[in-house]
This record gives C-alpha cells, sequence and structure tokens, in this order.
C-alpha cells in the first residue's frame, strides 16, 4: 500500500522547515545542549558526567545511561550547528519511515484530509520534541520497530527492544507486555542483551569506571524518579495531574514559576503516591490481562493502548516525551476513517481526544497555555484516547465471539467451550438444581457468568428462553458430548437478536 501525494510531500515539507528552522536557534535545542555538552566532556576528559554539574546545569542535567554517551559520541565530534542539523535530519527520516510503516499496518486511507486527526493530536508533541532536540523519538521508533518484528524475527526484536532501554530506561516498560503476549524467548533475550549492553561501556571506560558510572546515574535518578520529589514542570501523567489537583504545589522554584494552582484539596503528598501508586498497577495489570487476552489480529490496537499507558502510568511525562502517542493517533485516524463501521462511543471518545488537542494550541495567552498544562489537558485527552481504542478492543473482541456477544456478558474473558459446556450443564442436569450448583461451583467462571445471568434476568427475557429449552431436552440426549452446534440449538438467531437490542449490542 502506497501513501498519498499529499501525505508523502506533507512529511516532505514538514522535514525540511524542521531542519532549517533548527540549524539556526541552537540555544532553543535545550536537550540536544545537554548531549552534546557531555559527549565533549567525555572527549576532552574533564568535566562531570552526572550530578547537579553535568549538562548545562541544573534543572538541564545529563540523565542517561554511559551508553548513552558512546552512541552520541560521533555527533560531538563535529561542529555544533552541523551536529544538530545531521541529528534533525536523522529523527525526520525516522519520523517517515515511522508514518510509513504504521499508515500500512493500520490500513491508513490513501486519500482524503485524514491524516490531519495524527497531526492535531501527535503533532504539537513532535514538532516540540524536534525542536528542543530530544532523543525520545529515536526510542520510540526502536520500540516500535521491536514490536513490529515480534512476531517475524524474535531475535531481532529482542535486540532492537534491548538496545532501546539500554539507551532510555522508560522502554523497560514493555518487557513484562511483551512476556504477557506470549513471548517469553523475546523477554528472556531482551533480559540478556540488556546486561550486555549496559556493560558493553566497560571497554571504553573500564569495568570499574562503568560501574562508578552507573552507581552515580542509579542514584541520580532514584531521586528524579520518585512522584514529587525534584520537578520543574508539570507532568502530564496520571501521577502529575493528581498531585496538582490534590496537594499544595510549589512553584516558585521552577524556572516558569507563573503556573496556576489548580488543587481543590490539600491532602498530604504520601496519600497522593499511594493512590497513584495504586492506580498504576491497577491500570498496568489490566494491560497486561489485555496483551495475553489478544487475538493475532488485534495486536496493532493493543500495542496503540500500550502507548496510551505509558505517559499516563509513569512518574513523569513532559509534552514532548508524549511524541509516542504517534501510534496511537494513527491508529485513531484509521478507525475514524472506516466511520460507518465504528460504533457510536468510540467515535465519540476518539473525536473528543482530536479535538482537545486541535483546539489547545489556539488558545490564546500565555497564562492560558500554562493554566492547560497545569490542569492536564494533554493528559485527559490521552486517556479520552485510550478509553476509545479500548472500547474498540473490546467490542472487537465480542464480535468474533457469538456466543458471549449475544448474552451480553460486559468483560466476560470466558471462552465459548465454556459457555457451552455451562449451558450443557442445565441441560443436562435440568430436573435437579442441586446438581446444577455443584457442578457450576467447580468451575469458578461459569459461576460467575451464571450470576451475570440471573441478575440481569430482570431485564433480559432471553434468559428465560434458555433454561426451559435445557429442560425439556430429551433424556437420551444428554450422554451427547456438548459442541458449538448444540449452543446454537439452544439459542435461537431470533433470541440472539432480541438479546443484542436490548442489550444495545447492536441498533435496531
Amino acid at each position: 500500500m502506497r501513501m498519498s501525494g499529499n501525505f508523502r510531500l506533507l512529511l516532505l515539507v514538514v522535514a525540511l522547515f524542521l531542519v532549517v528552522l533548527l540549524s539556526k536557534p541552537t540555544t532553543h535545542s535545550v536537550d540536544f545542549l545537554v548531549y552534546y555538552h557531555a559527549a565533549r566532556v567525555l572527549v576532552d576528559g574533564h568535566g562531570a558526567l552526572y550530578g547537579p554539574q553535568s549538562g548545562i546545569g541544573w534543572p538541564q542535567i545529563f540523565r542517561y545511561p554511559p551508553l548513552f554517551l558512546l552512541a552520541f559520541l560521533p555527533f560531538a565530534l563535529l561542529p555544533l550547528k552541523t551536529a544538530l542539523v545531521l541529528w534533525v535530519a536523522l529523527k525526520c527520516a525516522a519520523l517517515f519511515f515511522a508514518v510509513k510503516a504504521l499508515a500500512v499496518q493500520n490500513g491508513f486511507p490513501r486519500t482524503g484530509w485524514w491524516w490531519l486527526i495524527p497531526v492535531c493530536v501527535c503533532g504539537g508533541f513532535i514538532v516540540q520534541e524536534f525542536r528542543f532536540g530530544n532523543a525520545q523519538f529515536l526510542i520510540f521508533v526502536l520500540v516500535a520497530a521491536a514490536l513490529w518484528s515480534l512476531r517475524q524475527r524474535p531475535v531481532f526484536s529482542a535486540f532492537l527492544l534491548a538496545l532501546a532501554v539500554s539507551l532510555k530506561v522508560w522502554p523497560l516498560f514493555f518487557l513484562p507486555y511483551v512476556a504477557a503476549r506470549r513471548h517469553i524467548r523475546v523477554a528472556f533475550l531482551t533480559a540478556a542483551f540488556v546486561i550486555g549492553l549496559t556493560l558493553l561501556p566497560a571497554v571504553h571506560f573500564g569495568w570499574r569506571g562503568n560501574i562508578a558510572l552507573l552507581r552515580q546515574w542509579t542514584a541520580q535518578e532514584w531521586g528524579t524518579g520518585s512522584l514529587g520529589q525534584q520537578a520543574w514542570f508539570p507532568s502530564q501523567s496520571l501521577g502529575g495531574v493528581l498531585q496538582r489537583y490534590l496537594t499544595a504545589m510549589d512553584f516558585s522554584n521552577w524556572p516558569d514559576p507563573n503556573y496556576p494552582h489548580v488543587n481543590f484539596v490539600a491532602m498530604d503528598p504520601r496519600i497522593v503516591r499511594s493512590l497513584w501508586m495504586v492506580l498504576t498497577v491497577i491500570g498496568y495489570g489490566g494491560l497486561l490481562l489485555l496483551a495475553r487476552a489478544e487475538p493475532v489480529h488485534l495486536d496493532s490496537l493493543t500495542d496503540a493502548l500500550s502507548f496510551c499507558a505509558l505517559p499516563l502510568l509513569q512518574p513523569f511525562a513532559y509534552r514532548p516525551e508524549m511524541v509516542v502517542l504517534l501510534w496511537p493517533a494513527m491508529t485513531a485516524g484509521a478507525l475514524l476513517a472506516r466511520r460507518e463501521a465504528l460504533p457510536r462511543w468510540p467515535r465519540f471518545l476518539l473525536w473528543a481526544a482530536v479535538l482537545l488537542e486541535a483546539l489547545q494550541p489556539l488558545a490564546p495567552g500565555a497564562q492560558m497555555q500554562r493554566f492547560f498544562q497545569a490542569a492536564g489537558v494533554d493528559c485527559w485527552a490521552t486517556c479520552l484516547l485510550a478509553a476509545g481504542l479500548l472500547a474498540v478492543w473490546l467490542q472487537s473482541r465480542r464480535a468474533e465471539d457469538p456466543v458471549i456477544g449475544s448474552i451480553g456478558c460486559p468483560g466476560c474473558r470466558i471462552r465459548r467451550m465454556t459457555v457451552c459446556g455451562f449451558l450443557d450443564a442445565i441441560r443436562a442436569n435440568g430436573k435437579s438444581i442441586s446438581s446444577v450448583g455443584r457442578s457450576v461451583g467447580r468451575d469458578v467462571p461459569s459461576f460467575v457468568c451464571l450470576a451475570w445471568l440471573l441478575l440481569s434476568s430482570p431485564r433480559n427475557n432471553c434468559i428465560h428462553s434458555i433454561i426451559p429449552h435445557g429442560a425439556d431436552r430429551n433424556p437420551a440426549d444428554r450422554s451427547k458430548p456438548p459442541d458449538h452446534m448444540r449452543a446454537k440449538e439452544v439459542i435461537s438467531n431470533a433470541d440472539v437478536d432480541q438479546c443484542a437490542r436490548r442489550t444495545g449490542r447492536i441498533e435496531s
């Protein structure tokens, strides 16, 4: 599938614009200056690599593992402006190939102006990240490439993910995710590659020198990685938004002390930190359950959900770091382009996220922009985007299982054979309620489904048409093994349609 000429021309214009723009104001590329000065310390042989005196001074200190220094060393050997132009050109090339791969994978429309959806959602983050010269987008491309090649080239996927983890620690978020997707071998290979790549700088620094640098980096990042410690920007993660809403923050020590207070209570920060940790465990556990239960054709949608969960669940989420939303933004654009097949609620949630991100830059005045950042508009837009993709995921999951979809058990992870066996148990023991209870009691998933059926019976009369069929069944047929055809005998097409309409599964 080829991309449209308009889309290709847009990427080329954006790439040239960014190269020209960023080649002049080098003082605005503060993150690139941090990398450059740290690598120059390595070349010159004097100065601090970590701590308050590293980089260009607090808060722009160097925060990356030692391997990043060696990887960035070729840029430090060039003049500053030349190195910056090459750095941005490399990122523009990565942007082009990433967008092209995502367009092919998600079936993005060849014509039309649907590309405005990912531009509205993620364009501001990409422009800001490219302007600052951060390495976040390159790390995102490494992780995305690892997920793309997860099934076809597992060893290559493990190496790419390990390289991303060794350069910047946040891709470690995806190691349990890969294991939950039943790629245990890739997860173990990734861990082995991470150990090897972490020890690789010992070739340059020596064994003791590398261990000393790793200790300095760990001690530095342990302090900045905790919620509420050494923050100097309005984080767009769930923890940062909760902190600003539920605690009285002091902005006087920030580089920009003019952010407004948006808190409506003043709770103990330790309580807020505990609440954030509980929500993080619940959210990440839910993501792992989705990864474990996913069918193959929902791989890309589950990956998009994982990139939504990353900025929400991490301790800090700076706006340039939210370029990882490119994957879910492209997925949302492809889904909204097929608006006839997209249900109402997912479509509403996705459009709400797009409009929220599109209207935010249009707000006049710096103080209004500070208010939007303090209020966490990017966080709430990401929540809407994740909710819309999750609704599509759940409906796609139900659509492939007509028995569960017709019964309407929300969030039920019981497979079709389990439900069919449960229905056969009712039919086979229709004259003995105690026997049914003992049979169901031994099967917890079936018991959960039975409880839902009983609770929903006042508003769903289809349940009354299921059980009598089993009670009136011929006793000579009770010895036959359960199969899907017997489930279809119990639930007629008319009953399925009636049940689906009453529970809101399909439109009348």
